[in-house]
């Protein structure tokens, strides 16, 4: 499928104008048992090819539409519309009448869950570009805080007890509480450190989000072909 020959004959079938058709599929010609294809032997149908685009992020996906029906309005899934395309068939005619309603509204109601069902590769793109932001949040911050507790807990430790302090001298003791205010100073730093660097992380992780948001669009959809089936 990637071959450049296979490219090249996909984009010129893609780029076909194609009027609707009547086409027989002959089950019997198949090899081997379709067993969700056996109930519509001897019907027919409607059925419809479209393309459903979502841009994000600079790319753009393609997503193929399958939608069928009976003539008594019994729907096919997307996987039975596979099959039945899988069969040998035939082109009778070409056809004027349009597919019916409910057909296109399954192909609406089939493009409107693409976006929402969160697998695409955009996704995928959109979640790794903001984990990094997160994952960044998660140990920066919590080695600051680490770095502001353990400065508290430094500080504790080197205060003197009451015991100690008897006998130190007064130049000690004031070189001791100078000491104190200066890992009391450092870790209120740290402190402001961290929560200062959360900030920054919330802010950047923002933007991103609000990018990403703005660079969401869904194209129209663009109908590839429709047929009127029979299947013998």
């Amino acid at each position: 499928m990637n071959h450049p020959l296979a490219e090249a004959l996909l984009a010129r079938a893609k780029n076909r104008k194609l009027p609707p058709a009547s086409i027989r599929f002959d089950y019997g010609r198949h090899d081997g048992k379709v067993s969700i294809l056996e109930p519509y032997i001897g019907r027919s149908g409607w059925l419809t090819a479209s393309v459903f685009t979502v841009e994000s992020l600079d790319q753009a996906e393609d997503h193929l539409i399958l939608a069928a029906a009976t003539d008594d309005a019994q729907e096919l899934d997307e996987e039975t519309c596979t099959r039945v395309l899988s069969l040998p068939g035939k082109v009778i005619s070409t056809v004027s009448s349009p597919p019916d309603d409910g057909i296109l509204a399954t192909v609406i109601k089939i493009s409107a869950k693409l976006p929402s069902k969160g697998k695409s590769p955009n996704a995928t793109l959109a979640s790794s570009r903001l984990k990094p932001k997160n994952s960044t949040a998660g140990p920066m911050t919590s080695n600051l805080a680490w770095n502001a507790r353990s400065g508290t807990s430094t500080a504790r430790s080197r205060k003197p007890d009451g015991a100690a302090t008897s006998a130190l001298t007064l130049e000690e003791k004031l070189a001791g509480q100078k000491q104190i205010k200066a890992l009391e100073s450092q870790r209120n730093h740290k402190r402001r450190s961290a929560f200062d660097a959360q900030d920054e992380v919330d802010r950047q992780r923002g933007e991103l989000i609000a990018r990403i948001e703005g660079s969401y669009t869904e194209n129209d959809l663009a109908s590839m072909f429709r047929i009127r089936w029979s299947m013998s």
